[in-house]
């Protein structure tokens, strides 16, 4: 059975903010006023959430709520670091990712982008920054971003340690993780020799294996796996085996899978499957029929995220005209 897709959407938002909104705490003109609205900058932990809120003089600062007034909090002082922009819970602390943006010249408009890693929990002493991503610059007249960043968007967390897009001067954007330490804050493996970039991107956890997008240049984008080695990182499979078999980099987890979007040349680009294995990955089902399926080789789009609740995934279909779901098997795949 096959839905419109605003309409899951509609649903969906009405669940989620079903009940009247309660004022905790005016925090307007304070520190404590959010420095941003996006959803993915605010994370519970440990029954907080923490945020970025709005300093004097440029300064960000680190809150913290528990959904009390009382309990509605700075909890330090980040400096001149742009903004937090992303808030990711791992089992004993958060991580937190800041951004900021530099204009270099004008004409034509040339801005750097400074990225840093950090990680809090939730003490002033116990917030810690891990790495600073230095910047490059972009050039945003064109269009084209080039920046030695962390993709705080492509990042997957098992237990205390975090996988990630981060990119420096020498290797460009490839696979990194942290493990809540400064020192244990490394390159993981240079997918794509030199200065090339791999561009990892669709992290998930699968058992002990994370999973995720990346090109090493001869193989085009690839669904690869790591151990957090170097060696224990390669190619799970060759869904596409004379060329790129990766079709959007979205990904989404359910029930113990990684669900994305491929396309082997025959069917078209379909949701596929993996438990982080060869024999454990495969096509879920053919939604549209032969391989003329409506995605292509592109960024993030939202219209291709994966959501699901505590019974279903759902996925769009013939470009958002359809929303599908699935319960993990072909048959329960309508």
């Amino acid at each position: 059975m096959r839905y419109c897709y605003l309409f899951l959407l509609a649903w969906l938002s009405g669940s989620a903010f079903a009940q009247n909104p309660l004022l905790l705490k005016t925090v307007s003109s304070t520190p404590l006023e959010p420095g941003s609205d996006a959803l993915n900058s605010m994370n519970p932990w440990n029954g907080k959430v923490f945020y970025g809120g709005k300093g004097a003089s440029n300064q960000s600062i680190l809150a913290v709520t528990d959904g009390t007034a009382a309990g509605t909090v700075v909890v330090t002082d980040l400096g001149d670091v742009g903004g937090v922009d992303g808030v990711y819970p791992a089992r004993d602390f958060v991580y937190l990712t800041t951004m900021k943006s530099t204009i270099v010249s004008f004409p034509p408009l040339v801005v750097t982008y400074t990225r840093r890693l950090w990680r809090s929990d939730g003490t002033a002493a116990g917030t810690v920054l891990l790495k600073e991503f230095a910047p490059t610059g972009s050039i945003l007249q064109t269009g084209t971003y080039y920046s030695d960043a962390l993709a705080s968007v492509n990042l997957s967390i098992s237990g205390n340690t975090i996988y990630f897009a981060g990119s420096d001067a020498t290797n460009g954007s490839e696979l990194w993780k942290s493990d809540g330490t400064a020192a244990g804050t490394v390159l993981v493996k240079d997918i794509n020799p030199g200065t090339a970039d791999s561009n990892p991107s669709g992290f998930c956890q699968v058992g002990n294996t994370v999973c995720f997008f990346a090109t090493d240049g001869p193989n085009a984008y690839q669904l690869w796996k790591t151990d957090g080695t170097a060696g224990g990182t390669a190619i799970l499979t060759r869904i596409n085996p004379t060329a790129q078999s990766i079709a959007e980099f979205a990904a989404g987890r359910y029930r113990g899978k990684m669900y994305f979007w491929a396309n082997d040349g025959t069917s078209g680009s379909e949701v596929w499957y993996t438990d982080g294995t060869a024999a454990g990955t495969g096509l879920l089902k053919e939604t549209v029929a032969g391989n003329n399926a409506f995605t292509g080789t592109g960024g993030m789009r939202t219209d291709l995220m994966f959501i699901q609740d505590d019974r279903y995934l759902y996925f769009p279909v013939e470009r958002s005209k359809y929303v599908w779901r699935t319960d993990g098997t072909a048959a329960g795949t309508v």
